[in-house]
């Protein structure tokens, strides 16, 4: 947990000087843990939503296109968007 709750800090302050809106998908690593995470699949998830994304499906507008980000990687759901 200690290990994943570094990743994500890094993370932010690595995207905060691009000074553009970053919007996160959930993908396999966020999902899914790496490395050997002795986490369970129910708390990654808790984690990714508490630190980078609420909502793992999602809309957003940016100019005249509506972009949808899916998530097709939610444990016992794989691929079933």
């Amino acid at each position: 947990r200690e290990r994943l709750e570094k990743e994500y800090a890094a993370y932010k302050t690595a995207i905060r000087p691009i000074g553009i809106p970053v919007y996160h998908a959930a993908g396999n690593h966020e999902l899914r843990g790496y490395g050997g995470s002795a986490l369970r699949p129910d708390a990654i998830i808790r984690m990714y939503k508490k630190k980078l994304q609420p909502k793992l499906y999602y809309s957003f507008e940016h100019r005249d296109a509506r972009c949808i980000v899916l998530c097709s990687e939610l444990p016992g759901e794989e691929a079933r968007v």
